[in-house]
């Protein structure tokens, strides 16, 4: 896989401003979002043993590659992920229901004390957000912009620019 992902980079890579995936992070270089949702059915023992070493080969491919963390069931890995390494910054997706309406920011926190950059997936602009943003180095926090709602461009824009973001 990581062929014919350096394959295909080169082949676009001819007057290519940059380069996006899934997430909607941009980089200068090829990168991309990396994810083992596998991870949500094993301990971290396994874990470290089955997904980690591979996904750490994988990222030192890469141009400061993120890992999708996806849901609670997922939190158990986030110590590993964050030993110094390759791995650049973690996108939390908190799931859907229940873990909405729970704080979050001590793992972002987390995430910020390894010194790792961090994509915060919220559309909501409140108080929650400005919870989250306050709690960590802003220059860590990366907003993702799939699924944003032009109709709140605005009011985007001036929390961003309120946070220096």
């Amino acid at each position: 896989m990581a062929q014919v992902f350096s394959e295909l980079s080169e082949a676009i890579s001819d007057g290519a401003p940059g380069y996006t995936d899934w997430a909607g992070i941009y980089s200068e270089k090829p990168s991309y979002m990396l994810q083992s949702d596998f991870g949500y059915m094993i301990s971290p023992r396994m874990f470290d043993e089955f997904c980690l070493p591979e996904l750490i080969s994988t990222a030192g491919k890469l141009y400061k590659p993120f890992y999708h963390l996806d849901g609670p069931g997922e939190l158990r890995h986030l110590d590993s992920l964050l030993v110094p390494g390759e791995i650049a910054g973690i996108q939390w997706a908190m799931g859907a229901g229940e873990p909405e309406r729970m704080d979050w920011r001590e793992t972002y926190r987390k995430i910020g004390r390894a010194g790792r950059k961090m994509q915060v997936v919220d559309y909501r602009y409140d108080d929650k957000l400005r919870g989250i943003v306050k709690a960590v180095d802003p220059g860590l926090i990366q907003m993702q912009t799939i699924g944003f709602r032009m109709d709140r461009k605005d009011e985007a824009v001036r929390f961003l620019a309120e946070y220096g973001i």
